[in-house]
């Protein structure tokens, strides 16, 4: 007799008062592992769930700002380019422990390969130097990082700092500020930060 056969004839023969624990038993681990399988739909084409099911990308973006000490001024809100790719916009200040207090008005593009990623890079550091930003004296030889100001020696001033960013699950970080958002970990990124002191 195999194995099998005669594991099933022990359990046939097992009483009931010791079956119905099982059979109990079995119907909760069921249960509990159905809720674990939900789908989250809260997300479009941006990417994950930004860190829970039923938390949005954009919910998430804003919390990871607020926990860092960043105060939102303007929460993010999503769209999409006329590329198909995830744009997320909004506003923030830098918190209380900063010596020189910057708004930041950011906008993120979440983009599916390096020439469509290189092309919103170059676009929006076009796009900063149409609106008088020029280049300071810092480093511009990085490809994928560049920095700006209105030209005024007087500190402190308007900036732009833009950075270009593999996929990565560290996260997406935007260049002027020291978070880390969790959009979708499989994307190019390019974030823009344009910054004006607050005080």
């Amino acid at each position: 007799m195999n194995p099998i056969t005669r594991m099933m004839k022990r359990y046939i023969k097992t009483p009931l008062k010791y079956a119905l624990p099982l059979l109990f038993i079995g119907a909760l681990v069921l249960v509990s592992m159905s809720g674990c399988v939900s789908s989250n739909t809260t997300s479009s084409s941006g990417g994950n769930s930004g860190g829970g099911y039923g938390v949005s990308v954009t919910d998430s973006i804003n919390s990871q700002f607020s926990h860092t000490g960043y105060a939102v001024v303007t929460p993010f809100t999503q769209s999409t380019d006329s590329n198909g790719n995830a744009v997320y916009k909004g506003v923030v200040d830098d918190g209380a422990k900063v010596l020189q207090p910057y708004r930041n008005t950011l906008t993120i593009v979440m983009l599916p390969d390096r020439t469509s990623a290189t092309k919103e890079y170059n676009a929006a550091i076009s796009t900063a130097q149409g609106n008088g930003y020029t280049s300071d004296i810092m480093d511009q030889t990085a490809l994928s990082s560049w920095y700006a100001d209105t030209g005024t020696m007087t500190y402190p001033n308007q900036q732009v700092k833009i950075v270009l960013s593999e996929p990565s699950i560290v996260g997406v970080n935007v260049y002027g500020t020291t978070v880390f958002l969790n959009i979708d970990s499989n994307l190019y990124s390019v974030c823009t930060d344009y910054q004006s002191p607050t005080s």
